[in-house]
This record gives structure tokens, C-alpha cells and sequence, in this order.
């Protein structure tokens, strides 16, 4: 059994030692959760700059003491000239991954910050905003040791990336062949952070800092203009509050929260008391499948919303395996963020470029990595992610789970992988110990090879007779080894009624938890 951090009155997860020693620091000097996250959501954006970044989106689910729940949807819009005809008119028969075309949404991560700053003083908060972001500032300025998953992503894809404006001269060392930096220094990047934090958050889009991002873009061929960055805003929204069995599960209002709100409430609905077994798998693979096909054919966003849950639990028993879903959302990668203070705030945040290292495209002007999230769209007009203006990406998960015994969970994952977040809560209902949660094998629905169908993919170390149950059940299973993609990094933070915190990361991942 593995132990779970404990902390007696506040903690932090993240996806990097800078990352949660920051949301410590913070902590320690009087900050409430959410500060916390937001400071901690600009370190990563500068050690961690392949997964988030400014120049990404950001999603965050937050708690007060008070029981009362807020989202701030920070994902942007296609550029006003991304259109399919502009695309088709330049002879792509498939949107760009990277380069200057494939940076075709406005990055909203900081339009995010300005309103979680805002909330944050809401809840009582009173960190200036030049402290919530020195730590990052700092790392920007004298370097960080570039991490072995930035390398291994950037190998990946590393022919296409090197031709991406900006991505050699930030990125490689200029060996032959090319060679990743072992350390990063941003100074660009630095001088933005510095402005931001004197100027405040709004300047990212309506101010200098957003005139020379326009620059930048349009020099690059994005279809985003200096009217979309101008316009460009977020705002905190009450989320949506599901109820479960023994607890109540705060989503976002959209189409990914209805897939993960009845995604857990119908595996209530199927094993109550499984989670790893074969039954547990089962139920919350076809719990997830007609999740994904619900939220497919819903009208309204809106997490089980003219859902009939029970009638599709029944239909779910039938049905034995069921047939895929019309597709799987998009594999974005990410970091996931959790924090919670003594007061008894607790807040989940995701920040996400997209693909790994999104466009590719540095902007010269601030030194920032542009967002790619043209795998979440397509050119063909009949489909459901069509591209169109003004269309925002609906890619990002993390959930707070409050317990009816007076816990409070938030959780998330570092890639678009709901079913994390669902194994993540059907496990803690078991009493697992949290670190032992995010250590257990996990699957997940992904295409196949040949992109016709969807597959049940699990890790090398789950448990063999699991496997040979599932697929005597009727499930295409492949087994593989254990990386970040397909299977994400998870992270939690778990406070008790009384106080205590418990905080883990995913040991797949190069995260860790901190605390008071």
C-alpha cells in the first residue's frame, strides 16, 4: 500500500517540484487556494512551457467553504478567419498540426487568471498579483532544467516542430542532428510575466502585450486576429452540481462535463462497490461509451440535462458490449493542478497547449508557445467539431467531488482523458489510499491503429485475469506499456471534514504534493 502525502491544514498537487513548491510558498504566506492554483498555473507555464503556457487555455472547478461551486471556462475561440473554405482555398484537405496555420485559436489561459484573481478576492484573498507570479518570473529569468518528458515529446514530432517559427532558436541546441536544450532561459517571456504583473492580466489582450501577440500572429499566417485577441474573455460561471451516490460532483455546463457527470452516474447505477475488478472495468467502459453517444446526440450542453439515467443503465445491462461511441474526444496534453487552504477552499485547475508544444510557433515579440488545437476540429462540414469562427475547443476535464461524509476532492488529469477523472472518483468511494488511486493500472478509450474504431486499451500492469475477463466479456483490449499518453497523469488533493489534507500526483509523472 502506498502512503498518501497528509498535511494538517493545507496542500497542493502538481505536475512539478517548482510547480507545488510555488502553491506551498503561497500557502505559507496567507494565500487562499485559489491564489495558490494561480500562481502555481504560472510556474508551470515557464518549467513545464511543452504542456501549458499564456499562449494556452486554462479550466478551472472551485469550492468554496461555503459549499458553493464556480467554473472559469478559459478556452479560446477560433480565430475570426478560421474558416474550412480558408483552409481548403490554401490546399489543405486536413488542418495543419503545426506552424503558423495550425495556431488557429485565441490562447484564454490568462483571461482565466484575470477572473480566478477576481474570485479569489471573492473568497477573501488579498495576494497582489506581482507576488502570485514571482516564482515564475523568477524561473523564466534564470532558467530551469528542461524535464526528460519535454525531450521525449519533442522527438516525437521533432521534424515538424523544427520547422516551426521560433521552435529551434527556443527549443534545440543547434547540434547536428538536433539536439534538445538540457536547460531553459525565457527572457521574453520573463519580460511579459513582468508586465502582466504591473500592468495587470488584462494587458495580455487588450493592451501591449496583445498588440505585439497580433504582430506576431499575423506575420506567422494564424487566423487570428488583433479584434479576436481584444474580445477574448472568461468568466466564472456556478457549476454544475451532479448528485452521485454519497456525494455531489461539481462539472462544467458543457459537453464534456455531461460526459463525466453521467459517465459516474451511471457506473453508480452499475457497481456501486467495484472498482478495479473486471466488473468495475466493464461498467465504467459502457458507462463512458454511452456517455460519449448521449452527449453526441444532446441538443443542450449541459450535464445530464433530459438524461434518463437509469433507463440507460438498464440499456447498458442488455446491451452487454456495447457499441463504440461516435468518436473520442481529442487526446489533448496538459498539467492538472489542485490545491486547498485551511479555510477550506479546494480548486482544480487544467491548462492545456493542445498537442504537446501546441503550434510549435514561438512568437519572437514574448517568447510565448502558441496553442494547437487543430486535432479538436475538422474541415468537414457534416461533423460535429466542424470548424468554425468563434468555436472554442471542448477539451479539458477536472471535476470536485464533495462527499456527503464532509470530504472534498478535486481531481483532473494531465491529458483529455475523462476516464481517468471517472477511475480516479469511483476508486476514493472504495476508501483507497488516494497515492494508491493514482498508482493503479488504468485504461482508456482511444482509436485503433487504422482510425476505424474504438479500442479498450489498459497498461502492462494490470492485473492478467482482469484482462483475459474483459476480453472473454466481448472488449477489443490491447495492453501496453505504461506512458503518459494514452493513460495521463492524475492528481487530487482530498481535505476531511476536519481539516486534515491528503495530496498525491501521478507517479507516471515527474509531480509531486506539498503542504502546511
Amino acid at each position: 500500500m502506498l502512503d498518501t502525502p497528509t498535511f494538517s491544514s493545507a496542500a497542493v498537487a502538481a505536475p512539478h517540484p517548482l510547480v507545488a513548491e510555488t502553491g506551498r510558498n503561497l500557502l505559507a504566506a496567507g494565500a487562499n487556494a485559489l491564489e495558490a492554483a494561480l500562481g502555481m498555473a504560472a510556474t508551470s507555464a515557464v518549467v513545464l512551457p511543452h504542456l501549458n503556457g499564456l499562449g494556452g487555455d486554462a479550466f478551472f472547478v472551485v469550492r468554496a467553504a461555503s459549499g458553493r461551486a464556480w467554473v472559469i471556462d478559459a478556452a479560446g475561440p477560433a480565430g475570426a478567419l478560421a474558416t474550412a473554405d480558408r483552409y481548403r482555398a490554401m490546399g489543405y484537405e486536413a488542418l495543419p498540426r503545426r506552424g503558423g496555420h495550425a495556431a488557429l485559436t485565441v490562447a484564454a489561459a490568462v483571461a482565466g487568471w484575470a477572473v480566478a484573481l477576481d474570485l479569489a478576492r471573492h473568497l477573501g484573498g488579498r495576494m497582489p498579483l506581482d507576488m502570485l507570479l514571482a516564482e515564475a518570473l523568477q524561473h523564466a529569468r534564470t532558467g530551469v532544467a528542461v524535464p526528460p518528458d519535454l525531450e521525449a515529446a519533442a522527438r516525437v514530432d521533432l521534424a515538424a516542430l523544427g520547422e516551426a517559427p521560433g521552435f529551434a532558436e527556443t527549443f534545440l541546441n543547434g547540434e547536428k542532428p538536433p539536439a534538445v536544450r538540457r536547460s531553459l532561459t525565457q527572457p521574453a517571456l520573463a519580460a511579459v510575466i513582468d508586465h502582466l504583473a504591473h500592468a495587470g492580466l488584462a494587458d495580455f489582450h487588450r493592451g501591449d502585450v496583445g498588440r505585439e501577440l497580433a504582430v506576431d500572429l499575423e506575420r506567422f499566417g494564424a487566423p487570428v486576429t488583433r479584434r479576436d485577441l481584444e474580445t477574448c474573455r472568461a468568466e466564472a460561471r456556478e457549476a454544475e452540481a451532479a448528485a452521485l451516490d454519497g456525494a455531489t460532483l461539481h462539472v462544467a455546463r458543457s459537453r464534456r462535463g455531461m460526459v463525466l457527470a453521467s459517465t459516474a452516474g451511471l457506473r453508480d447505477r452499475l457497481a456501486p462497490r467495484a472498482a478495479r475488478d473486471a466488473v468495475g472495468i466493464h461498467a465504467l467502459v459502457e458507462a463512458r461509451k454511452r456517455a460519449l453517444r448521449a452527449a453526441a446526440e444532446a441538443e443542450v450542453p449541459a450535464p445530464l440535462a433530459g438524461l434518463d439515467l437509469d433507463r440507460l443503465a438498464a440499456r447498458i445491462t442488455a446491451e452487454g458490449v456495447g457499441a463504440p461511441p461516435p468518436a473520442v474526444p481529442f487526446p489533448a496534453s496538459g498539467v492538472f493542478i489542485a490545491a486547498a487552504d485551511m479555510a477550506g477552499n479546494v480548486v482544480g485547475l487544467s491548462q492545456s497547449l493542445g498537442a504537446p508544444f501546441g503550434s510549435g510557433c514561438v512568437l519572437p515579440c514574448t517568447g510565448m508557445l502558441w496553442q494547437g488545437w487543430a486535432g479538436a476540429f475538422s474541415l468537414h462540414s457534416l461533423a460535429a467539431e466542424h470548424l468554425r469562427p468563434g468555436r472554442a475547443p471542448d477539451v479539458l476535464d477536472a471535476a470536485v467531488v464533495a462527499w456527503d461524509d464532509g470530504r472534498v476532492t478535486a481531481c483532473g488529469a494531465s491529458a483529455d482523458r475523462g476516464d481517468v477523472v471517472v477511475q480516479l472518483i469511483a476508486a476514493l468511494r472504495t476508501g483507497d489510499e488516494p497515492a494508491a488511486v493514482l498508482a493503479a493500472p488504468r485504461w482508456c478509450l482511444r482509436p485503433d491503429a487504422a482510425g476505424e474504431t474504438v479500442i479498450l486499451a489498459v497498461e502492462e500492469a494490470a492485473d492478467p485475469s482482469v484482462v483475459r475477463a474483459l476480453r472473454r466479456a466481448g472488449h477489443a483490449v490491447e495492453q501496453g506499456d505504461t506512458t503518459v499518453p494514452p493513460f495521463g497523469c492524475g492528481g487530487l488533493v482530498l481535505r476531511h471534514a476536519r481539516g486534515r489534507v491528503e495530496a498525491a500526483h501521478d507517479p507516471r509523472g515527474t509531480g509531486t504534493a506539498a503542504g502546511l
